[in-house]
C-alpha cells in the first residue's frame, strides 16, 4: 500500500507453527519481532525464521490409514506428523524395536515407545501395551532441539487396515493362503481364504512385549471380529497377532461370491462397534 512521506510504520512478525522468529533482513535489522520503518521510498522487509520440530494438529493416527475413529489402541502403529521431527530418514530394526533412532526419542508418560522409522515429516512408533483408555500427551525430543509435544486419545479398539498403491490405485495389503501378496495382477479368488493386515484391533489373548514380534505360535484376537466384504458378512476364520510383525494382526476369511470377475471388493472391519477405513481388494 501507499504511505505519507516519512510516515512511521510499525512491522511486526508472527511466526507460524513449526517456525521460529531469527532476526529481520532488508530495510530492518536486529533480532526483535517488531521494528518501525520511515516511508521515504518503497523498502522491502524480510523475516528470517528457523525451523523448529513441531506437530500437526490431530498428528497422531493410526498408521495403516485414515481410520473414523480419530483414537489410537494400546500396542498398535501409530504415525506422527509434523515438520523437523528428525534429522533424516532413518529405519531401525525390525525385532526388537528400537527406543531410538538417529538421536530421536518419544515418550508418554515417562514410557519410551519403540520406534519403526524416523523422518523430518513422520515418525511411526508403537504405542505402550499396559497404557490405559485416556487422554495423553507425546513428546518428541532430538538432539539439538526443543522438545515438541503433541496429544492423541487411547481406547480399546481402534481397527485400522493397511493398504498398497499399485499404479496409482490403493487397494489392501492382504495376502493369499500360500502367503504371497493379493495384487491386480494376483488377484484373491472366490472361496479362498485370505488375511487381511491391520493395527489396533485391541488386544490379545497372549502376553505381549513392546517392540517385539508376536510369540509363535501368534495369540489370537481378544474381541471378535466383524467383516463386511461387497455386500456380505463372511465368517472370520481366525485373527490375532501378525506373525513375524510389531503391533499388527492378521484377520482371516473366505472370499464371499459376489464381485464380477476383474472387478475389485470394498473390505472394512469392525471390532467393538468401532469400524475401520474402507479397502478395496482385487478378486476374480
Amino acid at each position: 500500500m501507499f504511505y505519507a512521506q516519512n510516515a512511521q510504520v510499525t512491522v511486526n512478525a508472527a511466526a507460524n507453527p513449526g517456525f521460529t522468529f531469527l532476526r529481520w533482513d532488508g530495510a530492518l535489522s536486529g533480532a526483535y519481532p517488531a521494528g518501525v520503518v520511515t516511508m521515504a521510498a518503497p523498502l522491502s522487509v524480510v523475516a528470517l525464521m528457523n525451523k523448529i520440530p513441531y506437530i500437526v494438529p490431530a498428528g497422531v493416527q493410526n498408521a495403516a490409514s485414515s481410520t473414523p475413529s480419530s483414537k489410537v489402541a494400546p500396542g498398535s502403529i501409530i504415525a506422527i506428523y509434523g515438520q523437523s521431527l528428525a534429522p533424516s530418514l532413518e529405519v531401525g530394526p525390525v525385532n526388537p524395536l528400537s527406543q531410538t533412532i538417529d538421536g530421536v526419542t518419544v515418550t508418554v508418560n515417562d514410557m519410551i515407545l519403540p520406534l519403526l522409522f524416523v523422518s523430518p515429516g513422520q515418525i511411526n512408533a508403537q504405542v505402550p501395551w499396559e497404557l490405559p483408555d485416556g487422554n495423553y500427551t507425546i513428546v518428541i525430543q532430538s538432539l539439538g532441539e526443543p522438545d515438541v509435544t503433541g496429544t492423541f486419545s487411547v481406547t480399546r479398539n481402534a481397527p485400522g487396515l493397511f493398504t498398497q498403491t499399485i499404479n496409482s490405485k490403493t487397494y489392501a495389503i492382504a495376502f493369499h493362503e500360500d502367503g504371497s501378496l493379493i495384487t491386480p495382477s494376483s488377484p484373491a479368488k472366490t472361496g479362498e481364504t485370505i488375511g487381511l493386515l491391520g493395527t489396533g484391533l485391541g488386544p490379545f489373548s497372549g502376553q505381549m512385549i513392546d517392540g517385539f514380534f508376536p510369540p509363535d505360535p501368534p495369540p489370537a484376537l481378544s474381541d471378535s471380529v466383524i467383516i463386511t466384504a461387497g455386500s456380505s458378512n463372511p465368517s472370520t476364520v481366525w485373527a490375532g497377532a501378525a506373525p513375524g510383525y510389531t503391533g499388527l494382526a492378521l484377520i482371516k476369511f473366505q472370499v464371499p461370491a459376489g464381485a464380477p470377475a476383474g472387478a475389485s471388493m470394498p473390505v472394512s472391519i469392525s471390532v467393538n462397534g468401532v469400524k475401520s477405513n474402507v479397502v478395496t481388494l482385487p478378486v476374480e
